[in-house]
């Protein structure tokens, strides 16, 4: 990104990390008594109004993308559209080669679901987890989430894994963590 290569130039410089902390503890406070519910870690949102684009992201429900560069999920088959406005209108005419797809292994699509629902404030269903990559898949992210609903950055609710609001500033990390690796 633009701001990726600032930072390399040295054009600017990241936020400090105690302050970076301290400035989103203070928007969440902020936003809550205003009202918005932190429904992602980054979404706020007033009575419920939540992007139904981005919480289909979040929650693994199908969504499809038109133009360029746009990605589409239709349960199973991922996809997504060439880049470039001229070349996608110019491959949508010929009708041919606008897009590419994939198909998830297991593996990934466990990952995938891991990394986006616990970003958000419905976290992570372990009866979907069994039900969609099998028998005991819920239990054993609980296994490797232990170490943090011990120190208080998971939380157990019910059959849900959810981050507590200090997970939520190390969410990469935890999320890492708990990946399954492709070996």
């Amino acid at each position: 990104t633009v701001l990726f290569y600032q930072r390399e130039k040295g054009k600017i410089r990241e936020v400090d990390e105690e302050l970076s902390a301290e400035q989103f503890d203070m928007l969440v406070s902020k936003a809550t008594s205003a009202g918005f519910v932190q429904y992602e870690i980054s979404s706020f949102a007033r009575n419920g109004r939540f992007s139904k684009h981005n919480t289909a992201y979040w929650t693994g429900e199908p969504y499809i993308g038109i133009g360029p560069s746009a990605h589409s999920f239709d349960g199973r088959v991922r996809r997504w559209n060439t880049r470039g406005i001229m070349t996608y209108i110019k491959k949508v005419k010929e009708g041919s080669g606008y897009f590419e797809s994939e198909v998830p292994d297991g593996i990934t699509r466990q990952n995938e679901y891991i990394m986006t629902a616990l970003r958000t404030m419905w976290g992570a269903d372990l009866e979907k987890m069994d039900r969609e990559f099998g028998l005991g898949a819920g239990e054993r992210l609980c296994r490797r989430s232990q170490a943090f609903i011990d120190n208080g950055n998971v939380i157990r609710r019910d059959n849900r894994l959810l981050l507590s609001g200090k997970g939520m500033l190390i969410a990469d990390y935890i999320i890492r963590e708990l990946f399954l690796d492709h070996e």
